[in-house]
């Protein structure tokens, strides 16, 4: 089974976990880990400090990758199978689409990974 062991700054331990099976991707958010799972369709989040679980969320169908908006606002998932990119707030709660600043796919495609570019746009 995988691992992810946080560290301080001094490369000291500060928790070391278990993680959920089929981890794809993971990211820091603040005082969060995410970590994304195409084997359960879903992202947890872990506190940085202790490594406790904090939420868990659904992620659409087999989920590829995430990302942390530029400002720090709100993750986005590329749902993989089901051709959405979700975007969650910090308690991993699904945000309305209007007025989100994501690229439109064609109809055919099927997210494989997300780029932030230099303006905050996915």
């Amino acid at each position: 089974q995988h691992r992810c062991v946080c560290r301080d700054r001094e490369g000291g331990a500060l928790f070391d976990l278990p993680l959920p099976t089929g981890v794809c991707a993971m990211t820091v958010w603040d005082e969060r880990v995410c970590a994304l799972s195409a084997d359960a369709d879903s992202v947890t989040a872990f506190s940085a400090h202790t490594g406790e679980p904090l939420c868990c969320a659904p992620a659409g169908v087999y989920p590829r990758d995430l990302c942390v908006s530029r400002q720090g606002k709100f993750l986005a998932v590329a749902g993989g199978a089901s051709g959405t990119v979700l975007l969650l707030d910090r308690d991993l709660r699904l945000l309305p689409p209007a007025g989100r600043r994501v690229r439109r796919m064609l109809p055919s495609a099927r997210p494989a990974g997300l780029v932030r570019r230099g303006t905050g746009r996915y």
